[in-house]
């Protein structure tokens, strides 16, 4: 195996195997481990599949995130108002937004954010 020079090299290293989610390992959809992850989608080529739809994913833990979202409906609601959100992180900003008051500042103006972002 050799080490790609570049990304488009990288890219071209790349085989695709896609596996069903019936195949995983039950503790793998739950991994978050992001080096494990990046090894087996980059240089491994796998491929994570939704059996309701043509969805497909690199990391496991996102194909369970797609499931639940998109074909098992699940919702959060907040506790203090009628926001309803599609994924946890989501509430989580919501609160801290709307109830807690957070925000974010800029270092160098008056600009402030609801979140932070890379």
């Amino acid at each position: 195996n050799r080490k790609p020079d570049n990304d488009e090299d990288h890219n071209k290293l790349i085989k695709t195997d896609t596996i069903k989610e019936e195949e995983m390992d039950p503790l793998f959809l739950d991994s978050n481990e992001p080096m494990t992850e990046y090894k087996r989608s980059r240089h491994e080529g796998v491929r994570y599949e939704c059996d309701q739809c043509d969805y497909i994913s690199t990391v496991p833990a996102n194909l369970k995130k797609h499931k639940k979202r998109k074909h098992e409906g699940v919702k959060y609601k907040c506790n203090q108002c009628d926001y309803i959100a599609a994924q946890s992180g989501q509430l989580k900003i919501h609160k801290e937004n709307k109830h807690e008051g957070v925000r974010y500042h800029c270092d160098q103006c008056d600009f402030s954010a609801g979140y932070a972002s890379n």
